[in-house]
């Protein structure tokens, strides 16, 4: 089963700001946020959606130091 990762949980993992978080997201290197919470208040990510994010990242670093 996935975990939801808080917004703000995610940007640490990331270690990013909030606000470049949701770049990331306008921008489509990383999906919209599920919401949480009935009223849409509280949202998040699924856990493997992060844990995709970084290491798409990471290939990308491996592809340019070749």
């Amino acid at each position: 089963m996935h975990k939801i990762i808080r917004i703000g949980d995610a940007a640490k993992t990331l270690g990013i700001s909030r606000a470049t978080l949701y770049r990331l997201v306008k921008c489509k290197a990383l999906p919209e946020p599920v919401k949480i919470t009935p009223n849409g208040r509280a949202s998040g990510f699924f856990d493997f959606q992060i844990e995709q994010y970084i290491s798409e990242i990471e290939s990308k670093i491996k592809e340019q130091n070749c």
